[in-house]
């Protein structure tokens, strides 16, 4: 299990009960200097995400320049930030024995920067799909994780292949 909920708590102060978050950084060259940097984020862990989405304070320190013309919106059709590349989503993902693995995206997925500090710093999908992972969670229980992808998909359809085939005799 490499995903947790009972302490979150965005940045803002508001609670997220049942929201799947995970320790991690952001990972990225600094534009200005050319030096590796790396920041600490509590990534949100949000299916409902395409693109991973930092906070202003987090994003500011790379001192990216953003794809020109590319901005994001919310589902509401608020504006919420600005697209740049080069930037790494670093987190734990679980392998079909249980370890833990730090993996990164690749720098040239897209990442948000927000407008301003608000919220939380959100793990994308295209980050998770990247790595080849894919996100379990049980929100009443509150724990989950991060996974390869495959991790026991092939068993479970085999295992329902085999019930069916036994199943019709």
């Amino acid at each position: 299990m490499n995903l947790g909920d009972a302490a979150f708590r965005c940045r803002a102060g508001t609670d997220w009960p049942g929201a799947a978050a995970a320790a991690g950084r952001l990972v990225g060259v600094d534009a200005l200097n050319g030096d590796e940097l790396s920041v600490d984020v509590t990534w949100l862990v949000d299916t409902g995400s395409v693109l991973a989405t930092v906070r202003d304070c987090v994003g500011r320190q790379f001192g990216r320049q953003p794809v020109t013309g590319a901005t994001a919106s919310s589902t509401t059709g608020d504006p919420v930030g600005i697209i740049v590349t080069g930037l790494q989503a670093e987190f734990t993902v679980e392998d079909r024995r249980g370890r833990l693995h730090t993996v990164r995206s690749s720098p040239s997925c897209y990442t948000t920067i927000k407008y301003n500090d608000g919220g939380s710093d959100v793990l994308g999908m295209i980050q998770l799909s990247d790595v080849s992972a894919t996100v379990h969670w049980d929100p009443h229980g509150g724990v989950g994780s991060m996974r390869f992808r495959g991790f026991g998909d092939k068993a479970a359809g085999l295992l329902g292949a085999v019930r069916r085939r036994w199943s019709n005799k």
